[in-house]
């Protein structure tokens, strides 16, 4: 997968995010805030942020498993 096709894929799958999820990946991995900065900005506590994190996490893991399923021819 190249540079833009990675690029695209990645657009695609925060697209398909609510604006909290998005919001908190943005803050997290693009501007690399701190969890507990981000507890601080959306006003929950530092647990609070790790926690919809990993949920967050867990549901894109999950999506990409079902896409790569579906695109994968079984042996």
């Amino acid at each position: 997968m190249t540079p833009y096709e990675t690029k695209d894929y990645i657009e695609q799958v925060m697209a398909r995010l609510n604006n909290e999820d998005s919001e908190l990946l943005e803050m997290r991995y693009w501007h690399k805030m701190k969890l507990r900065e981000i507890g601080e900005e959306i006003d929950v506590s530092r647990a609070r942020v790790e926690i919809k994190l990993r949920d967050v996490l867990k549901n894109i893991r999950r999506f990409v498993i079902t896409r790569l399923d579906k695109a994968l021819p079984l042996n």
